[in-house]
């Protein structure tokens, strides 16, 4: 909660989310709420930046995007080690940061919300960690309470004498 609540993400208000968000359950119930547990991590990874990097780009990943920006990039760093000077220089850079622009962006999204997922992960072991010590402390404390038990019980019977044969013949 703590780190969370560091990174000050807030969810949109519910008069801001687009027609196809508002059908995203999580994204209304937490309109306008700062970001603070695992749960709401997953929300926003996957309803809030998994959809709004659906325009980015027509729609391509990452990966589909980077490789035309790193094969720009190449293109001008090969013109500018043959001809410094060549016109097209200008035209090529052009098309590089086009190409970058929405690769970095895709990145951005997808490595926040690789984050925020991972939050949300860890987030269910810690719940999971807690269910399981809710569990053995009550099956401590039964444990416990039959112990008494037992004991309270053994004290409560009575040690039957034994007869030996030695004083029956006598």
């Amino acid at each position: 909660k703590t780190q969370l609540s560091a990174q000050k993400i807030v969810f949109l208000p519910a008069a801001a989310l687009l027609d196809g968000q508002k059908g995203r359950k999580c994204l209304v119930k937490n309109a306008g709420k700062q970001l603070v547990s695992g749960k709401q991590a997953e929300c926003y990874a996957n309803d809030q930046i998994g959809y709004d990097l659906q325009f980015v780009d027509g729609g391509k990943t990452y990966a589909e995007s980077a490789y035309p920006a790193k094969l720009a990039r190449d293109k001008v760093i090969a013109a500018l080690q043959k001809d410094p000077t060549d016109p097209e220089i200008g035209k090529l850079q052009e098309q590089a940061q086009r190409l970058e622009g929405p690769a970095l962006t895709l990145f951005r999204g997808e490595t926040l919300r690789g984050m925020l997922l991972t939050t949300y992960g860890f987030s269910q072991f810690g719940d999971l960690g807690q269910l399981t010590s809710i569990i053995l402390f009550v099956l401590g404390a039964l444990l416990v309470l039959y112990a008494g038990a037992s004991f309270a019980m053994s004290k409560r019977r009575q040690p039957q004498a034994r007869v030996s044969t030695a004083s029956r013949s006598a």
